[in-house]
């Protein structure tokens, strides 16, 4: 049978983006916050600056930008 996958935690989620952000050490994540069914974690400059926001799916994973 098929396994259920636990839902992703906030560390998760925040793991999942820093492996997104990893290629880039002028990146890093900011803040991770807890969305109906998803995660939005925040890819900043090493200064603070905003770059981009991810949704991250709690159920898949599955990461886009949010715009």
């Amino acid at each position: 049978g098929q396994q259920q996958m636990q839902p992703l935690d906030e560390n998760s989620a925040r793991e999942l983006a820093q492996n997104y952000a990893a290629g880039n050490p002028n990146l890093k994540i900011g803040e991770v916050s807890e969305q109906d069914g998803s995660y939005e974690a925040t890819i900043v400059t090493q200064n603070g600056s905003l770059v981009e926001k991810l949704l991250i799916d709690k159920q898949t994973g599955g990461m886009k930008k949010a715009f």
